[in-house]
C-alpha cells in the first residue's frame, strides 16, 4: 500500500522544517548576521573563542636622507587575548497528535519563532554590558528621542576611533520619538520624512542602520523609565552557530502523535565594549 504524502514523515519534516527556518530567520533581527558579525563553531567544540589584539603603538617613518640610527624598525609587542562564548542549546518542543489533522507547518511556524525569540532575548540581554562610554540619554522634553542624538551617539563611537559601520536597536516606543520627529515641519518634504510616512521607516541616520527590537530593557532606576537603546558597530558583538534553526520530529505512541522539536545550538558574546553606546530615552509613559 502506498504512502500517503499528508502523513508521511519525509513530507512532514521537509515542510515543517522549511517553514521553522524561513519563520525563525525572518522573526530574528540576529540570526541572518546582517547586524551582529556570525562565525561557525567548530564541530567537537562547545565554545566560540573570538580572538582580540590590542592597537599597534604609533609607527616609524624613514625617509631618505634622514634614516634611522639602526637598520630594524623597532618590533611592536601585540597582546592577543580571546573572549570565550559558551554555545547553547535553545529548543521548543510540542507534539503533534494525530487527532485533530493540525497543519504541520503551523507547527513549525510557531516553534521557529520561539526559538528565534528566546535567541534575540538573550542578544538583547547583552546591551546592558556596554558601560565603557558615558549613556547618552534622550534630548527631548522628558528626554524623548530625537535625532541629533544618534548623531552625538555616532560622533562618541568615531572620536574613540570606532569607524566601522553602525547598527542602532531601539525599543518601539524609542522609535516613536524619531518618527514623530521625522514627521514634523524641521523635515519637509525629505525622503527622510516620506518614508517614516509611508512605512514606518527611521532607515539611516547619521551613518547608523536603525532597528527595532521589543526586547529592549528599561531603567527603571531612573528618574524617569530610560529605554535601553544601542548603537554598536558590528563587530562590538560575535554570534557563534554550530547548528542553525532545525526541526527533528520522531514517532510518540504514548502521545498518539509526533514529537516535534525545534532547535538551535549557537553563542554569543561582547567582544569589545568600546564599540558601543547606550542612548537611554522614554516611551509613551513618563514616570517621575
Amino acid at each position: 500500500m502506498a504512502n500517503n504524502s499528508a502523513i508521511n514523515l519525509e513530507s512532514l519534516m521537509v515542510n515543517t522544517r522549511a517553514e521553522a527556518v524561513y519563520a525563525a530567520q525572518e522573526s530574528s533581527l540576529y540570526l541572518p548576521g546582517g547586524i551582529i558579525g556570525m562565525q561557525n563553531v567548530p564541530a567537537g567544540s562547545s565554545v566560540l573563542q573570538v580572538p582580540v589584539i590590542d592597537q599597534a603603538s604609533a609607527a616609524e617613518k624613514d625617509i631618505s636622507g634622514s634614516a634611522f640610527g639602526a637598520d630594524d624598525f623597532t618590533s611592536n609587542a601585540l597582546t592577543d587575548t580571546s573572549v570565550t562564548m559558551n554555545v547553547g542549546l535553545y529548543a521548543a518542543r510540542t507534539i503533534l497528535r494525530d487527532l485533530g489533522g493540525i497543519d504541520p507547518m503551523v507547527v513549525g511556524n510557531q516553534l521557529g519563532k520561539s526559538v528565534a525569540k528566546k535567541f534575540d532575548q538573550d542578544v538583547t540581554a547583552l546591551f546592558d554590558d556596554f558601560t565603557t562610554h558615558t549613556a547618552i540619554a534622550g534630548s527631548g522634553t522628558n528626554n524623548l528621542l530625537k535625532v541629533n542624538d544618534i548623531f552625538k551617539a555616532a560622533a562618541t563611537l568615531r572620536g574613540a576611533g570606532v569607524m566601522g559601520p553602525l547598527k542602532g536597536v531601539f525599543h518601539p516606543e524609542q522609535v516613536y520619538a524619531l518618527l514623530t520627529e521625522l514627521t514634523g515641519s524641521s523635515f519637509a518634504a525629505s525622503d527622510a520624512q516620506n518614508e517614516a510616512m509611508r512605512n514606518g521607516y527611521v532607515g539611516t541616520i547619521a551613518g547608523v542602520e536603525m532597528y527595532q527590537s521589543a526586547y529592549i530593557t528599561v531603567d527603571e532606576a531612573a528618574p524617569d523609565h530610560l529605554w535601553n537603546g544601542i548603537v554598536f558597530e558590528k563587530d562590538a558583538m560575535a554570534i557563534g552557530i554550530q547548528r542553525n534553526v532545525d526541526i527533528e520530529m520522531g514517532r510518540r505512541p504514548e502521545a498518539v502523535g509526533m514529537d516535534v522539536v525545534a532547535s538551535l545550538m549557537a553563542a554569543v558574546g561582547v567582544v569589545d565594549g568600546n564599540r558601543g553606546i547606550h542612548v537611554q530615552s522614554t516611551g509613551f509613559t513618563v514616570e517621575t
